[in-house]
C-alpha cells in the first residue's frame, strides 16, 4: 500500500512521519481536495499554536485546514491524521516531490474519505441554480466559456485525479456546510465535467477508460505550471515519469511517449485538430484572448497531440479488448525526434508506403459506438511527410 511521507494530527496539528508508532497503531487518514489559494500555509511554516487558538480570527488557508481536521475526527469512526499536499510535501525536497506526484493518485485512492473543500461555492444554492455555481467576485466576474460559473475547482488539472481516486468524497461549502458525497452528486458532476457517472462511482470502474476518454477529461482544464498538465495525469493513467520541470509543453509529448512503450492503447492516436486553441496551455484565470492558438504550419506533432484539448471530443471512444485485431509486424517504434506508426499493413507492403500514396487510413484498435450501438472502428487518416507519416488536417 503506497502510504504519504507524512501526515497531520487532526487533534495536535502536528506533522508526523509514516514510520510513526502513533501512526503504525492506525494508519487510516483523511485526504483533502482543494483549490491553492494565496496565503497557504507550507511544511516549513506550520504553527500547531495557531490552529488550536480558536478566539482569534484566522486566514482561509488556517480554517481550511482546522475544518478538514474536524471533519475527521466528527466522523463515526474518528480519524487521526489528515493529508494535504499544502503542508504535507516538502517542496524544497526535490526527490521527495517527485515521490510526491508519483505516488499521489494512490494516496487520494487509499484514504477512509476525500474532503473537497468549495472555496468559491456558498450551499445550498438559489432556486433554480446548479449547485456548484459560484459566488461572484467583488468586482463582478464575467463567466467564460470554459468553466462558466462553476465552481474553480473544476477548472483544474490536479483536481481531476482527485475527482476520480478516492472511493469515498464528500463535498463542503466555503462554510463547511456538506452539500453531499459523490455518488448522489453524479449527475451534477457529469454535467459540468463531462466525465460518465459509470466514472464517478468508484475507481474500480477506471480501468475499463480508454487513454482518448481520459484524456478528454483534463481537455480544457489549467495547471499553474505548464507542465502539470501532463504530471498530473501520471497516476490516472498508472504510469511512472520523472517530472522535468522546465520542459514546458514537451512534457505531454514525453507523456504520450511513455504511455506507447507501455499501454497497448492505440486510442492515444485518435484525436482531432482542436477548434477552440490549446485551453490548457492559458494561463489560469485568463480568457480566450489569452489561449495559444493552433497553428497548422508549425505541424510538429505528427502523430502525437500536442495538448488533450485534441481530445475533447473523444471520450466516447472505447477499446474492446474481444475486437482488438492483431496485426503481424506491426507495432510502435521510438525515433529520435518523433514516434511512427508502423503503417506497413495500411498500405499493404512489408515496406513504408512512402512514394506510392500521398493519403491513408488507418483503421485503429479503438471504435466509437453508432446510432444503433455498434462499435465502429476508429480510422487514422494520414498523410505522408518528407520523411514520416502524421494526421491528416
Amino acid at each position: 500500500m503506497s502510504f504519504p511521507v507524512r501526515l497531520l494530527n487532526t487533534k495536535t496539528y502536528q506533522l508526523f512521519k509514516s514510520d510513526h508508532p502513533e501512526v503504525i497503531k492506525d494508519p487510516r487518514y483523511a485526504i483533502l481536495s482543494h483549490r491553492w489559494l494565496p496565503g497557504e500555509i507550507r511544511l516549513q511554516d506550520l504553527d500547531p499554536t495557531v490552529f488550536l487558538d480558536t478566539n482569534q480570527p484566522q486566514s482561509d488557508a488556517v480554517n481550511k485546514i482546522r475544518g478538514s481536521c474536524q471533519q475527521a475526527t466528527a466522523l463515526p469512526s474518528p480519524l487521526n491524521w489528515l493529508w494535504a499536499d499544502t503542508l504535507c510535501i516538502d517542496k524544497t525536497n526535490q526527490v521527495e516531490e517527485t515521490r510526491s506526484i508519483n505516488a499521489m493518485f494512490d494516496w487520494y485512492r487509499n484514504a477512509e474519505v476525500c474532503f473537497t473543500f468549495l472555496h468559491d461555492i456558498v450551499y445550498p444554492p438559489q432556486p433554480g441554480t446548479s449547485i456548484f455555481k459560484r459566488q461572484p467576485k467583488a468586482n463582478g466576474e464575467e463567466s467564460n466559456e470554459l468553466g462558466g460559473v462553476e465552481s474553480e475547482w473544476f477548472e483544474r488539472g490536479w483536481t481531476l485525479q482527485e475527482l476520480l481516486a478516492p472511493e469515498r468524497m464528500e463535498f463542503y461549502d466555503q462554510n463547511w456546510r456538506f452539500m453531499g458525497e459523490r455518488n448522489s452528486l453524479a449527475p451534477e458532476i457529469e454535467r459540468v465535467t463531462g466525465i460518465s457517472s459509470h466514472y464517478l462511482n468508484g475507481p474500480r470502474n477506471l480501468p475499463e477508460a480508454s487513454v482518448a476518454t481520459k484524456f478528454s477529461w483534463m481537455a480544457g482544464r489549467v495547471t499553474g505550471q505548464v507542465e502539470d498538465i501532463a504530471y498530473s495525469m501520471i497516476g490516472l493513467l498508472d504510469i511512472n515519469m520523472m517530472p522535468q520541470y522546465g520542459e514546458g509543453r514537451r512534457a505531454f509529448m514525453r507523456l504520450q511517449r511513455t504511455l506507447i512503450e507501455t499501454v497497448p492503447d492505440e486510442s492515444i492516436f485518435a484525436w482531432t485538430t482542436p477548434r477552440n486553441g490549446l485551453q490548457c496551455f492559458r494561463r489560469p484565470g485568463s480568457h480566450a484572448s489569452a489561449i495559444p492558438q493552433w497553428r497548422p504550419q508549425e505541424d510538429r506533432w505528427r502523430l502525437l497531440a500536442p495538448s488533450p484539448d485534441c481530445f475533447k471530443d473523444s471520450r466516447d471512444v472505447v477499446v474492446i479488448r474481444s475486437l482488438i485485431v492483431h496485426r503481424p509486424g506491426s507495432g510502435y517504434t521510438n525515433a529520435p525526434e518523433d514516434i511512427h506508426l508502423d503503417l506497413a499493413f495500411a498500405a499493404g507492403n512489408s515496406k513504408w508506403g512512402r512514394g506510392r500514396k500521398s493519403k491513408i487510413d488507418c483503421p485503429l484498435n479503438c471504435w466509437m459506438y453508432n446510432e444503433k450501438g455498434r462499435p465502429e472502428t476508429v480510422v487514422l487518416k494520414l498523410r505522408s511527410g518528407e520523411d514520416s507519416w502524421g494526421e491528416a488536417a
